[in-house]
């Protein structure tokens, strides 16, 4: 797994979901850096404070310029990724912020080959442009703390997000499957996955009320199908794989024996 850094702006940031952020780059890297950025002698950092002592994240003070702090803690954030990517202590960096301040610095650091995450938890607008320039984007500002209950006590689905500005994600798994090397039209639901955020950084099956981009195919079976394949190496779990769904022929009726 690919070392990660975690740099918060957490001037920029609430800290409501920072664990549920932390499981979702565990499952993809190995998070060896979480570093805090803030005034913590500012009343309005307090909320953080507990959030960095259970998660383990280092708090970094940064002393306001002037009468605003965000200049400053903008450019600790920037010093700091450009020296942990290029000196080689990391080979990916999660920004924490919705600023589009960071996409120059995440330029250079791009073409060093680091692999740029952006998220936004739950704090203030994200930039488009920022969104676009990050090889994957986790968005939990739309999260709540407990899902909401039907009336008869089962958790409802969420609802869709109709502000979804990103690209139509069944466009893009049709693409995906129509350059699939198999030779049959069959591509790994994991490689479908690359594709969509390669293509989509911002995008999240949540948004469209799943939890998972598995659920989010078996919604559109009009479009998808879905078989599970063993891979050959021994005790391997069954994979999912995806294919788009073969249309047949109408019935002709004038063929039918009865």
């Amino acid at each position: 797994m690919r070392r990660l850094a975690l740099l918060i702006d957490c001037e920029n940031q609430s800290g409501r979901f920072v664990g549920e952020l932390l499981e979702q780059l565990e499952q993809e890297f190995e998070i060896t850096i979480k570093r805090a950025y803030g005034n913590w002698r500012s009343s309005l950092l307090a909320p953080w404070i507990p959030k960095c002592r259970t998660h383990n994240i280092m708090q970094v003070h940064q002393e306001p310029v002037g009468a605003m702090s965000k200049n400053a803690i903008d450019q600790a954030i920037t010093v700091d990724a450009i020296e942990l990517g290029i000196l080689g202590r990391v080979e990916a960096i999660c920004i924490v912020s919705g600023d589009s301040d960071f996409v120059a610095p995440i330029r250079r650091l791009r073409e060093h080959g680091i692999h740029i995450v952006g998220a936004n938890i739950r704090g203030a607008s994200v930039s488009q442009f920022l969104v676009q320039h990050c090889d994957l984007y986790i968005d939990l500002s739309g999260q709540t703390a407990q899902e909401p209950q039907s009336a008869s006590g089962d958790s409802a689905t969420p609802d869709t997000n109709l502000d979804y500005v990103g690209r139509d994600w069944t466009a893009i798994v049709l693409e995906a499957l129509e350059e699939s090397p198999s030779g049959d039209g069959w591509l790994p639901l994991s490689a479908i996955g690359t594709h969509l955020r390669t293509q989509d950084p911002s995008f999240d099956a949540r948004t469209f009320g799943q939890s998972g981009l598995r659920d989010l195919i078996t919604t559109r079976t009009d479009l998808f199908e879905m078989i599970e394949r063993t891979p050959a190496t021994p005790g391997a779990t069954p994979l999912p794989w995806i294919r788009k769904t073969q249309q047949r022929p109408p019935l002709d009726h004038r063929k039918i024996q009865w």
